[in-house]
C-alpha cells in the first residue's frame, strides 16, 4: 500500500484512478476487525489527501496546440497578385502613343530680345533621326510629334551679327508626366562690326528730282519682322541701320497727287559690314478725275489741339473698297483728293505716344473743299476735370416774329 501511495504521488490522477479500480477489486478490510492495527488503517486512508501532491497535470500541460500553430495561411499568403502584375496593356500602349514636343528660344542675354536665324539640331540621345530647326523672327522655334524619351538640342549655326553666350548643348527628357520641354540659347550682339545701312531713295518720273514725303517700311525677308519706318526728306532719301541680312522695303505712303510708277516693293541685302543697300522708287503725278474734290486730313491732340505727325490712314469707300493710303507728314495734315461720295478713314498707325482713334466716316460733296479732322488722346493721358462754375450759361433765344420799333 505504501508503494501504491508513492506511485500515486508521482503519477497523479492516473495512478489514483488505477488505485480506485484496484480497491474495488480488493475491498479494504473493515476497521472493526481486531486483527488490523488502527494506525495502519489511518495511514492508508489518509494517503490520498497528502498535501504534497504536485499541481494538477492540467497546469503542466503545454499551451494549447492552437497557440503554437503558425499564423493563419491567409496572413502568410503574399500580396494579391494584382499588385505584382505589371501595368495593364492599356497603360503601356498609352505611354508609347503619347507624343511630346521641344520648344527653343533664342534671345540676347542683356535685353532678352529675340534672335532670329539660329540653326539647331534635335537628336535622340540614343541616335535616330535629326530634326533641323531655325528660329523665327520672334526668336522661337519648335518640333513636335516626338516619341517620349531623351533628346539633345545642339546649336549648329550662330546668326550673323551675334556671338554665342550659352552654346549648349541641352539634354531634355520627355516623359508621360512632362511631354513638353523648353530650352534657351543666349547671344550677344556684335555692335558696330556686322551692320549695314538700308536707304530709301524716291525720285520723280519726269525730272529725276527728289520726292519728299514718301513713307516706307523696312521688314526682314523671313517672317516680315518690322525693322524700321522712314519718310523721305527734301533730298528724297531716308535711311535706317540694320544687321546683315535680307530686307523688304515697301513704299506705303505717298505725297498728295502722286502715284508710284515703279513697283511698291524693293528687296535689298546687306552682306558685308558697313554696306549700303538702296531701295529706289519712282514717283509720278496722279491725274485726278475731272469731277474730283480737294480736301485734307488733319491730325490733332484731342486736349491741346496740337498738330500731330506720323499717323497713317487707309481710306475706303463706305462699300469697303480700298481707295488709298495717306501718311501725315511733319505739319500734322495731308492733302487729299477724292471723288464725291461716302468714305471711311481707318488709322492704322498712330503718332508716337498716342492711341489710334476709331474709324471715321465722312462725306465728300461735289465742288466743296472738305476737312477730315482726327483727334487722338495721348497713351498716358490722365482724366481732365472741368469746372462747371466757369462755363457760360446759354441764353434763351426769343422766337416769333420780329416787330420793328
Amino acid at each position: 500500500m505504501k508503494t501504491r501511495s508513492l506511485l500515486a504521488a508521482l503519477f497523479g490522477l492516473t495512478l489514483i484512478t488505477a488505485s480506485t479500480v484496484s480497491a474495488h477489486a480488493d475491498p479494504v478490510p473493515d476497521a472493526s476487525d481486531p486483527g488490523l492495527p488502527p494506525a495502519t488503517v489511518s495511514e492508508e486512508t489518509s494517503a490520498p489527501q497528502d498535501t504534497t501532491v504536485p499541481e494538477s497535470p492540467r497546469s503542466e500541460v503545454p499551451e494549447s496546440p492552437r497557440s503554437e500553430v503558425p499564423e493563419s495561411p491567409r496572413s502568410e499568403v503574399p500580396e494579391f497578385p494584382r499588385s505584382e502584375v505589371p501595368e495593364s496593356p492599356r497603360s503601356e500602349v498609352s505611354e508609347h502613343t503619347l507624343l511630346g514636343s521641344i520648344s527653343v528660344q533664342a534671345s540676347t542675354i542683356s535685353e532678352d530680345a529675340p534672335v532670329p536665324g539660329a540653326v539647331l539640331e534635335v537628336t535622340g540621345c540614343e541616335g535616330g533621326p535629326t530634326n533641323t530647326l531655325v528660329t523665327r523672327d520672334d526668336g522661337y522655334t519648335s518640333v513636335s510629334a516626338l516619341t517620349l524619351g531623351c533628346y539633345t538640342v545642339m546649336l549648329t549655326a550662330t546668326p550673323s551679327g551675334y556671338q554665342t553666350v550659352t552654346p549648349g548643348p541641352h539634354t531634355v527628357a520627355l516623359t508621360a508626366d512632362s511631354p513638353r520641354a523648353q530650352v534657351g540659347f543666349h547671344f550677344q550682339p556684335v555692335m558696330g562690326i556686322e551692320t549695314g545701312t538700308v536707304v530709301v531713295d524716291a525720285r520723280s518720273e519726269s525730272a529725276g528730282t527728289p520726292v519728299a514725303g514718301v513713307y516706307a517700311t523696312i521688314e526682314s525677308c523671313h517672317g516680315q519682322r518690322l525693322v524700321g519706318e522712314v519718310t523721305t526728306g527734301p533730298d528724297g532719301q531716308a535711311s535706317a541701320s540694320a544687321s546683315l541680312g535680307c530686307y523688304v522695303v515697301r513704299a506705303v505712303g505717298l505725297p498728295a497727287d502722286s502715284a508710284l510708277v515703279s513697283a511698291s516693293v524693293s528687296r535689298v541685302e546687306l552682306t558685308a559690314p558697313g554696306q549700303v543697300a538702296v531701295a529706289h522708287f519712282v514717283i509720278g503725278r496722279a491725274e485726278p478725275p475731272t469731277d474730283s474734290v480737294r480736301g485734307r486730313i488733319v491730325k490733332q491732340d484731342r486736349i491741346t489741339g496740337a498738330l500731330l505727325p506720323g499717323a497713317v490712314f487707309e481710306v475706303f469707300t463706305c462699300g469697303g473698297e480700298f481707295v488709298e493710303q495717306v501718311s501725315i507728314p511733319a505739319g500734322g495734315q495731308q492733302n487729299l483728293t477724292l471723288v464725291p461720295g461716302c468714305y471711311r478713314a481707318v488709322e492704322t498707325v498712330a503718332p508716337v505716344g498716342y492711341v489710334a482713334g476709331e474709324p471715321l466716316w465722312f462725306r465728300v460733296d461735289p465742288g466743296r473743299y472738305f476737312t477730315v479732322s482726327v483727334l487722338n488722346l495721348a497713351a498716358d493721358q490722365q482724366p481732365v476735370f472741368r469746372n462747371p462754375d466757369q462755363r457760360h450759361r446759354l441764353q434763351s433765344v426769343p422766337s416769333g416774329s420780329i416787330v420793328a420799333g
